[in-house]
């Protein structure tokens, strides 16, 4: 607390500083309390927790602890099964989009049609999913299987809140299972 207390009068003292020739001394001396501020025990010690824990969330190990049926745990079961069934079902089509396409087609109906044509499906439709998401999930699933040869998108028209340009939470909460970095992009 008395570290934070004397750099910001040190900081205040450098910015309104009436001495034009002595710019580069108080600007070397805003530098040197801030090195101070930084070497602060508390500082450090709450920085470490801060990064230990981002550390735990980027590896995934909370994801046991997921409530059942939640949004991010929805994505999580549906893109990790999938990618877990690739080497078996051999798929060259994907079937993405939300509720519809999760609930309304029948992955197995379809492959009876199309197996002659020598064509495999397998939904990774995530039920309340916007587009980023249902993108951010095509693109997970692509990078572990990149021999899809289609992709049926089944796009709702008559619903505006698949692409929103202000995300809601539930969106925020599944994108956060997926590429972040992607989706920064």
């Amino acid at each position: 607390m008395k570290t934070t207390i004397s750099f910001s009068l040190e900081y205040h003292k450098c910015l309104y500083r009436e001495d034009r020739f002595s710019f580069v001394y108080a600007w070397s001396t805003c530098l040197d309390t801030l090195k101070e501020f930084l070497k602060d025990k508390s500082l450090l010690f709450a920085l470490f927790i801060v990064l230990l824990c981002e550390g735990f969330m980027q590896i995934g190990c909370y994801k046991p602890f997921q409530k059942k049926n939640s949004y991010a745990q929805s994505v999580n079961k549906i893109t990790d099964s999938a990618i877990r069934s690739l080497p078996i079902l051999k798929p060259n089509v994907l079937i993405v989009g939300t509720s519809i396409a999760y609930e309304g087609l029948s992955a197995k109906r379809l492959n009876e049609r199309i197996k002659e044509k020598g064509l495999v499906a397998q939904s990774i439709a995530i039920p309340g999913s916007e587009l980023i998401v249902q993108e951010l999930a095509l693109r997970k699933v692509l990078k572990s299987n990149p021999d899809i040869k289609y992709i049926i998108h089944v796009n709702e028209m008559h619903l505006p809140w698949v692409d929103r340009r202000i995300l809601i939470d539930s969106s925020l909460a599944m994108i956060t299972e997926l590429d972040r970095w992607e989706a920064l992009q």
